[in-house]
């Protein structure tokens, strides 16, 4: 049989080669310096010749492996030589992307970083296995070679005495010798572990099952919610997660265990000041070797960003859809009044507002009427005229001719006598003259939600529906006007 510290070296190597595996990807997938690129590669390469070779002379001899050690390569759940090789060709997918694909959206990136503990804490149990049986080994040796010792010295009497103990000594001597390397390599190994555990990229956190608390996190989990790791410490899982997808987290749970994993589950986490990150949930459940609940991984990766650009890509597309239904529209309708109602409805739903409205240009001059409105008080639709405040946002877009913005708090929200919108629920108010082919017709304007702000776009989404009702306004009142002639002429003939 081959020499116990040799399996034990050679299984400590493999997961220091698999560490270095990990920090040469993540160097490959985030390097800004094309110059440094082809180091890396080769560096890379050359460590994965290493781990074959390392796991091709440790599996050389199978009919020596231990059954605990042939479970741990061969069959489930382990399946050490199934992953390892999925493992390494992924890396060398890697090392051989073009320079193009190297981001860290990259697949074989992703599973590389995503395997990468659990790679670490199979070899562990590798480690430790062949570090038990080699005890034993060492165990059993000392045992024989006191026997043997025994019956020598029953057999030779005081000969046997001087002959066999220093023999029994060296033995001892290096197994113990080597037994010490195999544990400096594990520790140095261990510290090097929890380096990269601590400052990976996503946020890493392990649960106990049993207590549904925290048992352990990283570094980067604790920077993105805003505690300290002895905060998160011990904390309940469920007070982790954002008071609105909690339902969704407990389903989760549920399907977590039930198959033991989930991937790729998109949740949101609290911080601890209130504020909500968007994550993806990805974890796995290791059971205690006695039966008992155990624990699970957890890996919570930060998709705020993506789900940002989600919604404005939404938004935008209601926008477009709203511009094409109403441009329908206002070529076909035969009345103002009902395009007026779906523009303010439209414009209250799409642009997140807590007031829209549309008014005409009465006959004496400043002077607006209401005709359709959302989130107003119905008393404020088809009112009396009210007379346009010198310097309010409204006596500022009649005077530009365009869209306007204002903090309402500044420029005042009146509409007429006594009535005034809600201030104190408003952060920002913009509005747009509708202008017809010889003057202005009216007016749109729309006040934002607290926190929110008009953009550049939704600016001109405001300015292409006014214009949108302009057109619209000048077609219906030239057909009235057309039907009133008609009906004179016809009255008269």
């Amino acid at each position: 049989m081959r020499d116990d510290a040799l399996q034990v070296n050679l299984a400590g190597r493999q997961r220091l080669l698999v560490e270095r595996i990990g920090t040469l990807s993540n160097a490959i997938a985030h390097t800004g310096d094309p110059r440094q690129l082809a180091p890396l590669r080769a560096e890379l390469a050359a460590t994965l010749v290493e781990i074959e070779d390392a796991h091709n002379t440790l599996l050389a001899d199978f009919g020596a492996l231990s059954p605990a050690v042939e479970a741990l390569y061969f069959r489930p759940p382990a399946e050490i030589d199934t992953g390892l090789r999925k493992f390494t060709d992924s890396a060398r997918a890697l090392a051989n992307a073009s320079a193009d694909s190297l981001a860290t959206d990259n697949v074989d990136f992703h599973y590389i970083q995503d395997k990468l503990f659990t790679m670490v804490a199979l070899l562990d149990q590798v480690v430790a296995q062949y570090q038990a049986e080699s005890e034993q080994a060492v165990e059993h040796s000392i045992a024989m070679d006191i026997l043997l010792g025994g019956i020598t010295l029953l057999a030779l009497l005081g000969t046997g005495l001087f002959i066999f103990r220093p023999m029994e000594r060296r033995t001892l001597a290096r197994h113990a010798r080597q037994l010490e390397a195999a544990n400096k390599a594990l520790r140095d190994s261990e510290r090097k572990l929890q380096l990269q555990y601590d400052n990976a990229p996503d946020m890493l956190l392990s649960i106990d099952l049993e207590t549904q608390r925290v048992v352990r996190c990283n570094a980067t989990t604790a920077s993105k919610l805003g505690y300290t790791k002895d905060e998160l410490i011990g904390m309940p899982r469920s007070e982790l997660y954002a008071p609105g997808c909690r339902r969704r987290a407990m389903a989760a749970f549920s399907e977590f265990h039930d198959t033991g994993r989930v991937d790729d589950i998109e949740l949101q986490a609290q911080c601890k000041d209130g504020s909500i990150i968007d994550v993806s949930l990805s974890a796995v459940h290791y059971r205690d070797s006695d039966g008992g609940a155990g624990y699970s991984d957890a890996i919570w990766r930060d998709i705020s960003a993506r789900k940002r650009a989600e919604r404005e890509i939404a938004k935008r597309d209601r926008k477009l859809t709203t511009l094409y239904l109403l441009g329908e529209q206002m070529l076909l309708s035969k009345a103002l009044a009902p395009m007026m109602h779906n523009l303010a409805y439209c414009l209250y739903e799409t642009l997140d507002a807590k007031y829209a409205l549309v008014c005409s240009l009465g006959p004496v001059k400043n002077q607006l009427s209401v005709e359709a409105g959302v989130g107003i008080p119905r008393s404020c639709i088809a009112a009396e005229p009210f007379t346009v405040e010198q310097g309010s946002l409204a006596d500022l877009a009649l005077r530009s001719g365009g869209v306007v913005s204002a903090v309402p708090g500044e420029v005042g929200c009146r509409l007429y006598g006594t009535e005034y919108l809600d201030a104190e629920q408003v952060s920002h108010g913009f509005a747009c003259t509708i202008t017809g082919s010889r003057e202005a017709l009216g007016l749109i304007m729309v006040f934002l939600k607290r926190g929110n702000a008009p953009s550049d776009e939704d600016k001109d989404y405001l300015q292409s529906l006014a214009n949108l009702l302009g057109v619209a306004a000048d077609r219906i009142l030239q057909e009235q006007h057309m039907g009133r002639s008609q009906a004179r002429r016809s009255r008269l003939g």
